[in-house]
């Protein structure tokens, strides 16, 4: 995964454990592999939706390199406004040109 997937999972983390029914996702989840056995099991002992998306933030960067864009498409095909919250998001950072999303400005020393 690289730095700016983990941004975003960073930044929107809150929102996508505030806003996404896991229940939803989790067949599809499950289906993709991205998560290993173990995993799936941490994410279903979870009581709370809630609780159930911090342990799908909390595993998905050390699930490889493709992980959050398998973890993207799952959006994409079930709650596809969460996916392209996500996107947006992603547009604007990959817009600022740097991956803090803060407006710095570059000084050319001559």
């Amino acid at each position: 995964m690289d730095d700016i997937d983990k941004q975003l999972l960073r930044e929107l983390g809150p929102w996508l454990v505030t806003n996404v029914n896991i229940e939803s996702i989790m067949v599809d989840i499950k289906a993709s592999n991205i998560f290993s056995d173990f995993d799936n099991q941490s994410i279903e002992e979870e009581d709370t939706q809630q609780g159930k998306m911090r342990q799908i933030l909390y595993y998905l960067p050390f699930r490889g390199p493709n992980a959050f864009k398998t973890f993207l498409g799952v959006l994409r095909k079930n709650l596809p406004w969460a996916a392209d919250k996500i996107e947006t998001k992603k547009r604007s950072i990959l817009h600022t040109g740097n991956s803090s999303g803060k407006n710095e400005r570059m000084i050319h020393v001559q």
